[in-house]
C-alpha cells in the first residue's frame, strides 16, 4: 500500500506529512510499479460530512491533494458503495507488489556495475584506524569468509543493523 497520508490528515499531521513526501518519492523514483487505485474516504451519515471537511482541510495542510467526487461518480468507480453515500474525497493512494521496487534498484545497480551478492552476510568491519575500509563476509552458499573492501560502506540492513 502507498499511503497518501490522508487518514492521518487530522489528529497527527506530521505523520502525514512523512507519507505524502515518501508517496511522491516513490512515484518519482519507480514510475511505472505504482498502481493508481486511489483511496477514497467515504461519508454516510450528515457528521461524516462534516468530519469530511475537516479532514480536506487537514489535507490540505499538509500538502495532500483531494478531490471531491460526487456520489454517481464515486459509484462508478466503487458499485458496492453505501446507496447512502453521501460524500467522497479522493486521495493518491495506491499500491504496488514490494519486491518488484528493490528489483529494480538492484537491476539498476548491476547495470551501473554493481556486483550483487545474494546468501552473503556481513560479519564484520574493516578498519584502518577510525575508518571502515570495508567488510568481512560470510557466503552461506559455501561457508567461506572473505573481505570486500570499498570507499564507502553504508550499514542498510534495517532491524539487523545492531549486529553488523
Amino acid at each position: 500500500m502507498l499511503h497518501s497520508g490522508g487518514r492521518y490528515a487530522v489528529k497527527d499531521q506530521e505523520s502525514a506529512r512523512e507519507s505524502i513526501e515518501e508517496n511522491r518519492i516513490l512515484r518519482k523514483i519507480a514510475p511505472g510499479l505504482i498502481e493508481e487505485n486511489g483511496g477514497m474516504f467515504v461519508g454516510i451519515t450528515d457528521e461524516d460530512v462534516e468530519y469530511g471537511h475537516t479532514l480536506s482541510e487537514g489535507c490540505a495542510e499538509c500538502g495532500i491533494p483531494t478531490k471531491r467526487l460526487t456520489p454517481e461518480e464515486a459509484f462508478r468507480l466503487e458499485p458496492n458503495l453505501n446507496p447512502d453515500t453521501k460524500l467522497v474525497l479522493m486521495v493518491p493512494d495506491g499500491s504496488f507488489d514490494a519486491m518488484r521496487l528493490p528489483l529494480r534498484f538492484f537491476a539498476t545497480a548491476k547495470k551501473n556495475g554493481a556486483v550483487l551478492k545474494p546468501f552473503t552476510e556481513v560479519i564484520g568491519m574493516l578498519r584502518s584506524g577510525d575508518t571502515i575500509t570495508g567488510v568481512r563476509v560470510l557466503d552461506h552458499r559455501n561457508m567461506q569468509e572473505y573481505d570486500i573492501h570499498a570507499d564507502i560502506v553504508i550499514n542498510a540492513c534495517g532491524p539487523w543493523s545492531g549486529r553488523v
